[in-house]
C-alpha cells in the first residue's frame, strides 16, 4: 500500500506499508505486522518522468516536421522486409490524410502502398546497426520534396523527422531558370555587339578604300546635290 503523509514541516512523504494480519488461535484479528519504507524519491523521480513525458507529447504533437515512429519488420532469416508504424504526429496525418488511429500499427507498404516500402534500405540501417542517416528525396505520388533524418531508437525501432522543402525547391528551379534566361540574353546581346563591331569596321574599311581609290568618285542625293566626292 502506497500512502502520502504530510510531516510536520509541510513536506509530503511517501510510505510503502507492507504488512500480514497477525491472528489468534480462534482466527480473530490480534494485531498486524509489517514494515514501513519511504519511497519519496521514487514518487518524485515518476511523477517528474510523467512531466517530462507530457512535455515531449505536447512537442511531438506540435511539431511542423512529419514525425513518425516505427519498428523494422524481418523475415525469418533475419532480412529487413517492412516496418510498421508505431506512433505518428498530426503533421504526418496532415499529409497522409490518415487518423493516427487509422495509421498506428499498420505496415509501412500498406499506408504507401509500394513493396518494398519506401527507403526500406536506408532506415534498416539506423534501426539495425545504430547508423543515422540524412537524405533529400523527391516523392512522385505526393509530387513534393523532402529532406528526411532517421534516428535509431532501439533494437529494431527507429524514428523519422520529414521536413517538406518543396517551396525551396521550387524556388531553387525558378532560380536556377532565371539564370539560365540571364546566361541567354548576355550570350544574344554579346552577339548582337559584336555583329554591331564587325559592322563598324567594315564600314571603316570601305571608307579607307574609297579615301584611297585613284578613281574619282562622287556621291550626290536623290535631287542631284553632290554630297561627297574623293581625293581623286
Amino acid at each position: 500500500l502506497e500512502t502520502a503523509l504530510r510531516t510536520k514541516e509541510g513536506r509530503t512523504v511517501w510510505l510503502l506499508t507492507n504488512g500480514f494480519p497477525v491472528r489468534n488461535a480462534d482466527g480473530t484479528l490480534h494485531s498486524y505486522r509489517g514494515s514501513n519504507t519511504d519511497i519519496t524519491a521514487r514518487k518524485r523521480a515518476e511523477e517528474a518522468l510523467r512531466e517530462n513525458d507530457l512535455k515531449l507529447r505536447a512537442l511531438f504533437a506540435s511539431m511542423d516536421e512529419i514525425v513518425a515512429l516505427h519498428e523494422l519488420v524481418c523475415d525469418a532469416d533475419g532480412a529487413p522486409r517492412d516496418y510498421r508504424l508505431t506512433d505518428v504526429n498530426e503533421a504526418f496525418c496532415r499529409l497522409t490524410g490518415l487518423t493516427r488511429e487509422e495509421s498506428i500499427g499498420k505496415l509501412a507498404s500498406e499506408t504507401y502502398r509500394a513493396m518494398p516500402p519506401p527507403f526500406l534500405a536506408e532506415y534498416a540501417q539506423a534501426a539495425l546497426f545504430g547508423t543515422p542517416c540524412r537524405f533529400e528525396t523527391y516523392y512522385a505520388p505526393l509530387d513534393k520534396h523532402f529532406q528526411i533524418s532517421a534516428v535509431p531508437l532501439g533494437p529494431k525501432r527507429f524514428a523519422t523527422v520529414s521536413a517538406d522543402v518543396t517551396p525551396n525547391k521550387r524556388a531553387e528551379a525558378r532560380l536556377r531558370a532565371l539564370l539560365e534566361e540571364s546566361t541567354r540574353a548576355r550570350q544574344a546581346l554579346l552577339g548582337i555587339l559584336e555583329d554591331h563591331q564587325r559592322t563598324e569596321t567594315d564600314l571603316k574599311r570601305l571608307a579607307t578604300a574609297i579615301e584611297q581609290s585613284a578613281d574619282s568618285i562622287v556621291v550626290t542625293d536623290a535631287q542631284g546635290a553632290i554630297q561627297y566626292v574623293n581625293p581623286a
